[in-house]
């Protein structure tokens, strides 16, 4: 292990021989550390059989800290099972087969399914590493593997220059960092990225924006995650720490493609709590003299269980907790996270609501506080730490300070509750008990737009102040007609007091606004009853439009589908009417929107002549581009 910074070590010492130390002094690090990574990517040239394949070893020329492996295998085929690597320092001292968990593709829509990865895992400083893939057990089906990928990751690697940094914060023989304080008085020390060593060029893309743009949706859910990595499982060192976080970040970012580590906070075995997804407010590609309010911003969207990304904030605990035990201290972190962002966000820890997920889809029921596992295909947070999570969000209810529930609240629309629904015209009513201490309620309608190709700007999030509104009553009403259709809203009622403090949880539901109005289309030409000539090439083109947005425009000829144009609000296509019978004719047009609606238009015309079809005296090339030969019988 490399050496700790002498200025690290002199504070520990300080820290050690005094306890706790009340000031605000600036630390200066003399190192900034800087990834390396390399990727060593090996194609099989044939089939395999069998129940395993052991790879060939692979090397590099420098000393990694991480290790990372990600694959690629054929849909229908027979799937990998489990992946283990080996790693050393020669190509002939290889130590233990480690396990590497596989992890489920938690990164933007359209990603391909044929891409898999293993759990990133700390390697110390090796050189060397092979794998053995297994498949599915007695399975009869060919073995789907078709390339395989390891990624090693150097997060130990020095910059060219010393970095001074100062941080804002206090400083204890435990923790450090940027102290936050919730509207109740938890308070939460975080790591800023600044602290460990986070490369924000990595977040960058070749124009010079976000790989995945920041987007912000109101947290409502918050997931527990393991980082899978057994390797860290104890790991108390601070230096050790901040490197699996930078190799962490590069993992998730680039190898993955998730523009920026997964999780939006992670907690080690010492119970110290690291700031993860970049969420800092404002069009800066980077902060300059951050304070506690741009470190581990809330509402930011991640990207740690696909599906569920927005509206939801994800927490991991260093470690694999399949077998491992999560240690008291750590266990502290994780709940000192939970409390924080509860109480900020007014989350009922023991409650549940329906949640929309971005396919459209809803999972009703789901857990404020719940485990990766109860969203995906996955182990996630490992046997260990998801048996504990009942206990402590019992422990965070109890805490001081928490909030209670804003009971007696119910939403609807002609009398049925509007959760978890798809709602037409009408108006909503709101409304709820009594709350002791307030003196208003605050509300607010958030549109969630749930993908991150079109992202969500902090101002329409719930609870801005541009977004809020204030009622003295207990009551809301709002007409659907005046929200956006095919949308996804999400209404956030909440107790005030005199100070304009909140004193109740939030309570919210989730719901859409249905498209209930049909899309139009038309035809420019032909025009009704047109008559073409024996030999014209006739021209068709058709228009449509809709109140959200046309996905599909379609053109039929005498029933045949002729042209599919997607996303346009336009489309054409051509006849050879010189191949067609004399007689009467039809073209159809379908224009669709994203709700499935859809509407049709119909034209007839009239192929004037007598006689059988005559050939085209200028024959285009087929399909494979080559004239045909003889002509005009080769012409189907």
């Amino acid at each position: 292990m490399r050496k700790v910074a002498k200025a690290g070590m002199l504070a520990v010492c300080l820290l050690l021989i005094f306890g706790v130390v009340f000031f605000n002094p600036t630390i200066a690090k003399e190192k900034k550390f800087k990834t390396k990574a390399k990727d060593v990517k090996v194609e099989l040239g044939q089939e395999v059989l069998g129940q395993e394949h052991l790879t060939d070893v692979v090397g590099i020329d420098f000393d990694a800290t991480h290790l990372g492996l990600h694959w690629m295998e054929k849909e229908g085929s027979a799937q990998v099972s489990k992946v283990f690597v080996r790693t050393g320092k020669s190509e002939d001292e290889l130590g233990k087969w480690v396990e590497m968990g596989i992890e489920p593709q938690e990164g933007k829509n359209g990603k391909s399914k044929e891409d898999k990865f293993a759990a990133l895992i700390g390697v110390g400083d090796a050189n060397f590493a092979q794998a053995r893939f297994e498949f599915e057990v007695q399975s009869e089906k060919h073995r789907g593997l078709k390339q395989f990928t390891f990624t090693f990751i150097d997060a130990m690697a020095e910059g060219e220059e010393a970095q001074k940094l100062t941080f804002a914060s206090r400083i204890t023989a435990q923790t450090f960092g940027f102290a936050k304080i919730s509207p109740h008085g938890h308070q939460l020390n975080v790591i800023s990225r600044e602290e460990w060593d986070a490369e924000e060029s990595l977040r960058e893309n070749s124009n010079g924006g976000e790989n995945w743009p920041r987007s912000y949706h109101g947290t409502r859910k918050l997931i527990i995650h393991h980082t899978a990595d057994a390797t860290s499982n104890g790991g108390t060192d601070l230096e050790t720490n901040m490197a699996t976080m930078r190799a962490i970040y590069y993992y998730h970012a680039v190898t993955n493609g998730w523009g920026d580590i997964g999780y939006n906070a992670l907690v080690d075995a010492a119970g110290r709590v690291y700031e993860g997804r970049y969420g800092t407010l404002g069009t800066d590609f980077i902060r300059t003299n951050p304070t506690a309010d741009d470190v581990m911003v809330l509402d930011v969207e991640a990207a740690h269980a696909a599906g569920y990304n927005s509206g939801s904030f994800g927490v991991s605990a260093m470690g694999n907790f399949v077998d491992a035990d999560l240690p008291d201290a750590q266990r502290e972190g994780l709940k000192n996270v939970l409390a924080f962002v509860a109480d900020s966000r007014g989350i009922n820890v023991q409650g549940n609501s329906d949640f929309l997920r971005y396919d459209g889809t809803w999972h009703n029921d789901l857990n404020n506080v719940t485990g990766h596992l109860d969203v995906g295909s996955t182990l996630c947070p490992g046997a260990n730490l998801y048996s504990q999570i009942t206990a402590i969000k019992s422990e965070v209810d109890n805490l001081p300070g928490i909030a209670s529930n804003l009971n007696g609240f119910s939403a609807t629309l002609d009398g049925s509750e509007i959760e978890g629904r798809a709602v037409g015209a009408g108006e909503v009513n709101v409304n709820w008990d009594d709350f002791f201490g307030a003196t208003e309620y605050q509300y607010v309608l958030e549109r969630v737009f749930g993908t991150v190709y079109d992202p969500q700007p902090r101002e329409t999030a719930w609870m801005n102040e541009l977004n809020t509104q204030t009622v003295a009553q207990l009551q809301v009403s709002f007409e659907t007609a005046t929200l956006e259709p095919n949308s996804q809203y999400v209404l956030y009622v909440v107790a005030i007091d005199a100070l304009g403090e909140p004193v109740s949880n939030v309570k919210h539901v989730n719901f859409v606004i249905s498209d209930t109005e049909n899309p139009q289309v038309w035809i420019n030409s032909p025009t009704e009853l047109y008559e073409t000539s024996e030999r014209e090439r006739l021209a068709v083109f058709v228009g449509g439009s809709d109140n959200v947005g046309v996905t599909k425009l379609e053109i039929f000829f005498d029933g045949a589908l002729k042209e599919t144009c997607d996303n346009s609000e336009s489309c054409e296509a051509t006849i050879r009417m010189q191949k067609e019978a004399v007689g009467d004719h039809n073209i159809e047009a379908s224009v669709f929107d994203e709700a499935g609606n859809s509407s049709n238009a119909t034209v007839n015309f009239t192929k004037a002549g007598s006689g059988d079809p005559e050939p085209d005296p200028e024959p285009d090339p087929g399909p494979d581009n080559k004239w045909c030969s003889p002509w005009p019988k080769c012409r189907k």
